[in-house]
């Protein structure tokens, strides 16, 4: 990022991105016929303590709002709550989407502990018939059950964070 300053600084006014995307990992879970995930053949990985911690070392002085996944679910990295509770240490924005799928109760409460500014459960399908023909391997019943699960957790903790959105 340094370089990046120096070239813009001399150029013109320097901008920094108000939101940062960081790709935990390019692992996931599920399939699904629409995600671009298909169309590429790059190794399965995840990204280091050491980098993540960096990156968040370097961006947190622009106050970016912090994107952790991309093409991957996030959640299957190992270091997945260590990253949030970092990031949310330096006081930074953190939006997240997850395919809810490993949403399991332990992991849901140490999200709304960390307050975790914002979460996406990408259901993608108006119908359970529709959504497991998509999301193949993943249960509806079971995916909706870990969102209530979500929703009951932050309520019964009186937190307001995060706001919860469901993409469909």
């Amino acid at each position: 990022m340094v370089l990046y300053r120096e070239y813009f600084s001399s150029r013109e006014k320097f901008i920094f991105p108000k939101r940062v995307t960081i790709e935990l990992t390019n692992a996931c879970n599920l399939n699904c016929p629409m995600c671009p995930r298909r169309f590429t053949n790059y190794p399965i990985g995840f990204m280091s303590k050491n980098l993540y911690y960096k990156i968040i070392d370097e961006v947190v002085q622009y106050n970016s709002i912090i994107v952790p996944f991309f093409r991957g679910e996030s959640l299957l990295h190992p270091h997945f709550l260590d990253f949030i509770e970092y990031a949310k240490n330096k006081r930074l924005t953190i939006q997240l989407a997850t395919n809810a799928v490993l949403l399991e109760e332990r992991i849901s409460r140490e999200l709304i502990k960390l307050e975790l500014d914002f979460i996406s459960f990408s259901i993608d399908a108006p119908t359970k018939e529709i959504y497991e023909k998509i999301r193949k391997g993943a249960s509806y019943e079971k995916v909706i059950e870990n969102i209530n699960s979500f929703i009951e957790i932050k309520k019964r903790l009186g937190k307001t964070k995060p706001v919860i959105q469901v993409s469909v």
